[in-house]
């Protein structure tokens, strides 16, 4: 399977998948969705698969999760999709792959919405680090109308998003997504800029968001650890590190970094065989199923209850342990006479987890956001923090309170720049040779007189149309364009003879010639309908007619 098959949707599967949606009106999914996106309103908002669809589809998402197309693809499922109630029936929704294949179809399309320059204020913001939440809170306060100058100490924008493998996440697309905050507002990037104090920052600016993320690694403390790679500097730059790597490869650790790590070396140059080290069980890894999948592809093996205890020139020794019960917190405990020596591993890399990188406190004007202030998180949860800081941010400098960040974290601040109007929906339809700009009517019957622009109407998002009702469906009949009326450019109609049912029943010949106002198809033959006795006593007599 290729990387575009394993990530996106192809045009058939996101419609079968869309489809599945059930519009749940408790709207589960949206609830859960720490940015407050809304699965709900975006499946279904792109359900017609016009251009002007997913434009309005990627609006929705965007104006909500400005990562959106980077979370669609790395977000786990324990979000929106452990909501969905669809697993209730078979399986819930792909929801972030939906979302992601609605914002690459937008991207192809040149359909991702244009979101509005807000009014410029006067303050100057400064934001240090340029990840997720960096991110996050750059696109809010952004179209909050601030003066944004993110500052970050790497060449590339994305933070620990920018160190997932490129068969993960394409390059492009944090690229992308990275264009589009600086284009909602005025944004500038200083690129390759470290900032050792960002208090310091206050002298210049009128607040700082200090959300330069975890990236000094956490030492596991056996014997020779000083040898080993650390995660984040081999995934930033894996070439550095090929001619150290050997043949054989072991990576501590069971998390998504780990396994980032695993797969970045198994591709390089010359090794042979990669292990997973990990201190519980292998079912235990707080990956996801795709992560999981990942391991296999690249034939990682994954061994579990062990943790090392040296790395010396004879190889690796580990000892296997007794983790605490699943579930159930606390450090594992080893087992004597259990340590073994792998003679034939030639590097370790480390990928336990990652710590503050700097010290920073919050200060009168300073704010910390992201896994800086509250650990550890996806990234779906660091655009969230991010725009939850950019309304203290805002909050502070207009001296109003802001309500507190919820526990799980929970943001559902949308950027104003995007109206949620139907952007460019065509919803002229063709009525019987008249051009209808919008279909809705005042018809006849929804088996006869604009039974297709009913559904135009109603999959383009509308509430529908009003009709009258015939009492046989199976009876031709409509009203012919030519004896149409023009009220407005907007509205047409018709002021000829209904004919009711009864009169159509006496009717057996084909060639009959019905009045101006209705029009029949010809058929080799017409068999008399059944009408019920209550709908023959409802029906006026043959000879009364009705204006409409």
């Amino acid at each position: 399977m290729s990387l575009i098959e394993d990530i996106y949707f192809n045009d058939a599967q996101l419609a079968a998948e869309i489809e599945r949606c059930m519009k749940c009106e408790d709207k589960a999914c949206m609830k859960a969705c720490p940015v407050g996106c809304s699965p709900a309103d975006f499946l279904y908002a792109a359900k017609n698969a016009a251009d002007s669809d997913f434009q309005r589809s990627a609006g929705m998402i965007l104006s909500t999760n400005p990562l959106g197309a980077t979370c669609g693809i790395v977000c786990p499922d324990k979000f929106c999709m452990q909501a969905c109630h669809r697993g209730a029936l078979d399986k819930p929704i792909n929801i972030p792959k939906c979302q992601a294949s609605i914002i690459k179809k937008a991207r192809d399309l040149k359909k991702i919405p244009e979101f509005a320059k807000p009014t410029p204020r006067s303050e100057k913001i400064a934001v240090v680090g340029s990840g997720p939440a960096g991110l996050g809170a750059t696109a809010a306060l952004a179209q909050m109308g601030f003066n944004v100058t993110v500052f970050e100490a790497r060449d590339r924008a994305g933070g620990a998003a920018a160190l997932i493998p490129e068969d993960r996440l394409p390059r492009a697309v944090l690229d992308e997504e990275v264009a589009f905050v600086k284009s909602l507002g005025a944004v500038e990037f200083k690129m390759a800029t470290r900032v050792e104090d960002p208090a310091a920052l206050k002298g210049e600016y009128d607040a700082v968001v200090v959300a330069a993320g975890l990236y000094t690694s956490i030492k596991v403390g056996f014997e020779g650890e000083e040898s080993a790679i650390e995660a984040y500097p081999f995934l930033a730059e894996p070439e550095k590190f090929h001619a150290k790597l050997g043949k054989k490869v072991a990576v501590i650790g069971g998390g998504a970094v780990a396994v980032d790590c695993a797969t970045t070396a198994s591709r390089a140059p010359g090794v042979e065989d990669v292990v997973v080290v990990y201190r519980r069980s292998a079912v235990d890894m707080p990956i996801t199923p795709a992560e999981r999948a990942d391991l296999f592809a690249h034939r990682v093996d994954v061994i579990g209850k062990t943790l090392p205890t040296s790395l010396t020139a004879n190889g690796l020794t580990t000892v296997r342990v007794k983790a605490p019960a699943r579930g159930v917190a606390g450090r594992p405990t080893p087992i004597d006479g259990s340590d073994y020596t792998w003679a034939d591993i030639d590097s370790v890399i480390v990928a336990v987890g990652q710590k503050p990188a700097m010290t920073a406190s919050e200060a009168d004007g300073v704010f910390l956001a992201g896994d800086l202030a509250n650990g550890s998180s996806t990234v779906v949860e660091a655009v969230a923090l991010g725009k939850h800081t950019a309304l203290r941010v805002e909050g502070f400098l207009a001296t109003r309170p802001v309500a507190a960040l919820p526990s799980p974290p929970r943001c559902p601040h949308t950027l104003p720049g995007w109206t949620p109007a139907h952007p460019g929906v065509d919803m002229r339809a063709d009525f019987f040779g008249r051009t209808l700009i919008n279909p809705f009517l005042l018809s006849a019957s929804p088996a006869s007189d604009g039974y297709d622009q009913c559904v135009l109407g109603y999959k383009a998002g509308w509430a529908g149309a009003v009709l009258k009702t015939s009492f046989q469906t199976d009876v031709d009949i409509h009203i012919p364009a030519d004896y149409m009326v023009t009220y407005t450019k907007d509205t047409w109609g018709n002021s000829g003879m209904y004919l009711t049912l009864p009169y159509l029943t006496q009717t057996t010949s084909p060639a009959t010639t019905f009045p101006a106002c209705v029009r029949r198809s010809p058929a080799s033959s017409v068999s008399t309908p059944t009408v019920s006795p209550s709908a023959a006593r409802a029906a006026p007599s043959p000879a009364t007619t009705r204006r409409t």
